[in-house]
């Protein structure tokens, strides 16, 4: 299955200009982070798959649960359960994402 951020990779090749996330695209996120912490009682799993595959994690075959890895960085599970999820799991996983970004925004600086 090919994902919405990987189609130009897939189609076009791979290249460092596929695979860095810009200035603009960060601030995106991070909004898209913010409007989920505001009603982070009512997150459900695919809300914070689509941020984590936009940030550059892509899915990882086995375990229980759902693992997102991104290389230079630890792996990320969201849990895939029914019905919205604990705000607890949702600050984590968003502080993790946020870490995400803090890390493109450093190599974009470097």
């Amino acid at each position: 299955m090919l994902y919405p951020s990987r189609i130009l990779t897939w189609r076009w090749g791979y290249g460092i200009k596929y695979d860095t996330v810009d200035a603009r695209q960060i601030r995106r996120l991070r909004r898209r982070i913010e409007r989920l912490r505001l009603h982070k009682a009512n997150v459900r799993h695919r809300q914070l798959a689509s941020i984590a595959l936009s940030v550059g994690r892509q899915l990882r075959k086995g375990g229980k649960e759902p693992t997102f890895a991104k290389h230079g960085r630890p792996p990320l599970t969201i849990p895939n359960h029914p019905g919205p999820m604990s705000p607890i799991t949702v600050d984590d996983v968003l502080d993790r994402l946020e870490e995400d970004l803090d890390y493109e925004e450093g190599i974009a600086d470097a």
